[in-house]
């Protein structure tokens, strides 16, 4: 993994402290939508996402 990935994931749970949201809530959300999208549970979401969205172009 590269370092700008590591930032924005620190960004992004910066962001979700300021807004009182549990990491626990991201996971269930996650694991939520995996279930709905029929993804194995080791599947990459964020990966599955990102190629949907080349997909897309």
């Amino acid at each position: 993994m590269n370092e700008g990935f590591f930032r924005r994931k620190h960004k992004i749970f910066n962001n979700l402290q300021l807004k009182n949201v549990e990491p626990s809530s991201i996971r269930i959300f996650k694991h939520r939508l995996k279930q709905k999208m029929n993804l194995a549970k080791e599947d990459d979401l964020i990966a599955f996402i990102q190629k949907l969205n080349s997909l897309s172009k």
